[in-house]
């Protein structure tokens, strides 16, 4: 007796090569549970393995600090399916399914890594003469190679992901920091409003170093009550460290050290929400808004209200940094730094109905510029092309000036955005 396809009656469109009957049957009215075609399995788990990788070895390596792994899962399951229906579209016209798998598989890889290859075109081109030759070997040699690139690309990420939350438990080294401990309002002030602009140099360093002249922006702040500080010094040379310390109200490590000496999770949680000054304001009635910023440290933690940060945000912009997509986001958005700050001032400006409304709030905020790379005008339009990433590079500093002037701008509106009774703190980290 032969094996009866269950989709005989459907056409030529490879349904009949997913499924078989059991043998014996010849009739699909028979009570008989369909097995799944092994090439077919094969298949999806190959381009499974293919779409996931990129996203698997980028949650490995942030396994302890993530705030989220589901939205580079998603991406990934997304181009997974887009993978799959190519492959049955490719066995339609003809071709085996695991030749047609192997080669979406590679394609979808070289795409993931278009930017870490010299020349990835002829690459392109030879991974979709693989396909052909795969079409032409047995159907054994074709499983053992399938098996081979699921190993490589869909297990060992699986295994990186798991060795990663397995061993990788050491925390940061901190100090013990102050004990929560319930607050009192004074009634002086109702709004209190924090902005961390991240990479912004004191006024003093912006003139002598950059010849950056922020003459407008000092005179907008102090026209809005702001004592503005000519020289400042940041405690520590990494955000996590600075921004940490900052709403601990106190240093969070005794040295700045050379390199992070342990997951960054415990700073992170700190600046997600779960810190000295949120605590003491929220025990003081303060409703606390929190504007994720694009930057995964800023992620929301435990806030009364979480404001969604851009949908290129770091994650994002990692996964496709290396992919043939990154020219186009780019293009559009600069980068992370910039869609989160953009997004940061939008949303802080639907937030000004809040301010003086005879309840207490609490305001963080995170703008992620003028921090390189270098990508938007005094404008803050996007740079296309980019013509350099840092703001040194050789030695010319009239884009970053730009950039900063661009930053200014945001700032402004933001200091124009606080009410009558609120207490606004705008510093760089």
């Amino acid at each position: 007796m032969g094996t009866n396809s269950i989709a005989a009656g459907i056409g030529r469109l490879g349904i009949r090569q997913l499924v078989k009957q059991q043998p014996g049957s010849n009739s699909v009215s028979q009570c008989h549970l369909p097995r799944i075609n092994r090439e077919w399995l094969l298949s999806v788990a190959l381009v499974a393995s293919a779409a996931l990788y990129r996203p698997l070895v980028l949650w490995a390596a942030n396994a302890w600090h993530l705030s989220s792994p589901q939205k580079i899962l998603l991406i990934g399951l997304a181009l997974a399916a887009i993978g799959v229906v190519l492959t049955w579209i490719t066995a339609a016209i003809g071709s085996r399914p695991l030749a047609g798998a192997g080669a979406v598989a590679l394609v979808i890889l070289v795409l993931s890594h278009w930017h870490s290859f010299g020349q990835p075109y002829p690459l392109l081109a030879a991974v979709i003469a693989v396909g052909f030759i795969l079409h032409w070997l047995s159907p054994g040699a074709r499983q053992v190679i399938a098996i081979v690139l699921i190993a490589v690309f869909g297990v060992a990420p699986l295994v990186q992901v798991l060795s990663a939350h397995l061993f990788r438990q050491d925390r940061y080294t901190m100090v013990d920091l102050e004990a929560r401990a319930d607050a009192t309002p004074t009634g002086t002030v109702e709004d209190v409003l924090v902005v961390i602009v991240d990479g912004y140099p004191s006024i003093e360093f912006a003139r002598h170093r950059f010849g950056h002249q922020p003459t407008e922006l000092v005179a907008n702040l102090t026209a809005n009550g702001f004592v503005v500080e000519e020289v400042a010094w940041s405690q520590f040379t990494r955000s996590a460290l600075t921004v940490g310390s900052l709403m601990e109200l106190q240093p969070v490590v005794e040295d700045d050290p050379p390199a992070p000496d342990g997951t960054l999770l415990p700073l992170y949680e700190i600046i997600r929400g779960d810190n000295l000054v949120a605590a003491s304001l929220r025990s003081a009635g303060y409703e606390y808004h929190h504007i994720e910023s694009g930057w995964d440290g800023g992620t929301c933690g435990p806030v009364d209200v979480c404001i969604p940060g851009p949908q290129i945000d770091e994650t994002v912009w990692n996964l496709g940094v290396f992919s043939a997509a990154r020219d186009w986001i780019a293009r559009t958005h600069g980068n992370h730094f910039v869609a989160g700050s953009l997004n940061t001032v939008e949303r802080l400006v639907e937030l000004e109905e809040i301010f003086d409304d005879g309840q207490r709030d609490y305001v963080f905020a995170h703008l992620l510029l003028p921090h390189d790379p270098v990508v938007v005008d005094s404008d803050c339009n996007i740079r296309w092309p980019r013509e350099s990433t840092k703001y040194d590079a050789a030695g010319d500093f009239e884009k970053f000036r730009e950039q900063l002037a661009c930053t200014d701008r945001l700032i402004s509106e933001v200091a124009a955005l606080a009410g009558q009774n609120t207490a606004v703190l705008i510093t760089a980290d």
